[in-house]
């Protein structure tokens, strides 16, 4: 099984300190909750990004984007997921019965910030393309306004935890690392738009004379992890590997003047890879655990399993350039119909 290992992961924690995220679900506007993930469901390279689009994304503040002139990009957070566990238990009477699953990747810094630059550099030329003008990174930094915004930034990598599921019988959870285009500085509140900061936002954005602020967040993981317990029920712990952009958590999101004051467009549909980086052999229990009450009237065992799990390293990344580039592909022209 593929793990991150000891060596890996203290020298992520070296180079961070580690924050929390929301645990719950995230609601888009106007488009219910994020789909389940399907790994069978791939998306098509060639597809007509317009057309996917359709299945794919949903927004909310929309009709204002035609109406940008200046748009900077105030955040870009791109995350890596790098650990998955997931935790189902049932129980009777007298025995409670638990199954566990877990597993990870390496992370590879400098490949991951090519994939976050490349993106950046994509989504600057579409916007020009599509008639905006792109506020330099120097202008916006030079800005009282932002610098005022600003004086809480971080520079990453960051360690993340990355919210899953909890409940009585099951919990999935995971851990990712996140970094920021062209090594710049970010909110720690670029993945989930924090409703505090919106005034400041705003104020912002007319002090720089009418300029719509950006916050891109991506989230590129590897493995979906899936739980299942109850009374009586049976418990189940498993996970999927397969590369895919998690919907709910990549999003481009505007602020500005105008009402209405945001723009958000978001995936709502996991954008799957196609060709899988990932050979998963067979899966087996790798540990039992088992504990009774001192008079033995009740008890509980632990089920772990593990499978051995080959990765394409130049792959992963690869897939993560270009499916990012095909959701921005269809983010702009969702924006550019609006």
């Amino acid at each position: 099984m593929i793990y991150c290992n000891d060596s890996l992961r203290r020298g992520l924690l070296l180079a961070a300190f580690a924050f929390a995220a929301p645990a719950s679900a995230i609601t888009l506007g106007g488009g219910g909750d994020a789909r389940q993930v399907d790994l069978s469901q791939t998306y098509d390279l060639a597809a007509d990004p317009a057309s996917a689009a359709q299945t794919y994304v949903t927004t909310a503040g929309g009709g204002k984007f035609a109406k940008m002139k200046r748009v900077a990009i105030l955040n870009f957070c791109t995350q890596f997921m790098y650990s998955k566990s997931a935790l189902g238990t049932s129980s009777g009477a007298s025995m409670a019965y638990t199954r566990a699953s877990e597993g990870g990747i390496p992370l590879d810094l400098e490949k991951m910030t090519a994939v976050a630059d490349g993106l950046y550099d994509q989504l600057e030329s579409s916007l020009k393309a599509a008639g905006l003008e792109v506020v330099p990174y120097e202008t916006l930094a030079a800005a009282p306004a932002f610098q005022k915004y600003a004086r809480n930034f971080v520079t990453g990598p960051h360690e993340v935890e990355v919210g899953g599921k909890e409940d009585r019988n099951t919990s999935t959870s995971g851990s990712a690392v996140v970094i920021s285009a062209k090594g710049r500085p970010f909110s720690l509140d670029c993945r989930v738009q924090s409703p505090s900061q919106t005034g400041d936002r705003i104020q912002m954005s007319y002090q720089l004379k009418d300029v719509y602020l950006l916050s891109v967040s991506t989230l590129v993981d590897f493995a979906n992890a899936k739980a299942k317990g109850g009374f009586w029920s049976g418990a189940k712990a498993d996970l999927q590997y397969g590369e895919f952009i998690v919907p709910g958590a990549t999003q481009y999101h505007f602020t500005g003047i105008m009402q209405p004051l945001y723009v958000n467009v978001w995936l709502k549909q996991a954008v799957v890879s196609a060709k899988s980086p990932f050979a998963v052999g067979e899966m087996e229990r790798s540990g039992v655990e088992r504990e009774a009450s001192p008079d033995g009237s009740s008890g509980s065992m632990t089920v772990k399993s593990a499978a051995d799990v080959s990765f394409n390293q130049d792959l992963y990344y690869a897939n993560a350039a270009d499916y990012l580039k095909a959701v921005n592909d269809m983010f702009i022209a969702v924006l550019k119909a609006q």
